[in-house]
């Protein structure tokens, strides 16, 4: 788990990650193109039994052109992403939560916001990423829709 300790961030990349990154922009709309049809499988494969159980899925908004980064579930309660984190990880799958609420870092503490951010807190409790990258076969994917599946309709 990642936190923010102060204010500030580091953006350079290593010599290494800069040659990488430089050679997957020659094939950018390949790779975005290959995440978004990734991440349609998952909206309409997870969505339905997501929504069922009181949960979400983490869309990007309308006027946005999203690179289809992540996929992520929004899950009802910390109890069930827990949970779901665990049934995931006994098949093998890595399904990790993301994002930690600024204003409960060490940063955010010590410049609190000026009202609640129940939505914030929510995402942070209750989000899990699934499997998302541009070489992930069908197979594989369909593994994790399966595995999930299972968990969603048992809650």
């Amino acid at each position: 788990r990642y936190t923010w300790v102060d204010l500030g961030s580091s953006y350079g990349l290593s010599d290494l990650n800069a040659a990488y990154l430089f050679e997957q922009l020659g094939s950018r709309e390949r790779i975005f193109a290959r995440r978004r049809r990734l991440c349609a499988t998952y909206e309409a494969a997870l969505g339905p039994d997501v929504t069922r159980i009181g949960g979400d899925l983490v869309r990007p908004h309308p006027d946005n052109t999203p690179n289809h980064h992540s996929f992520a579930l929004v899950l009802p309660s910390a109890e069930v992403r827990d949970r779901f984190i665990a049934h995931m990880a006994e098949a093998g799958i890595v399904t990790p939560f993301h994002y930690v609420a600024l204003h409960l870092s060490p940063m955010g503490r010590r410049h609190p916001p000026p009202e609640p951010l129940p939505m914030s807190e929510r995402l942070s409790s209750c989000l899990v990423r699934l499997p998302l990258f541009y070489n992930l076969s069908d197979a594989d994917q369909g593994e994790v829709i399966e595995r999930a599946l299972e968990f969603l309709r048992g809650v």
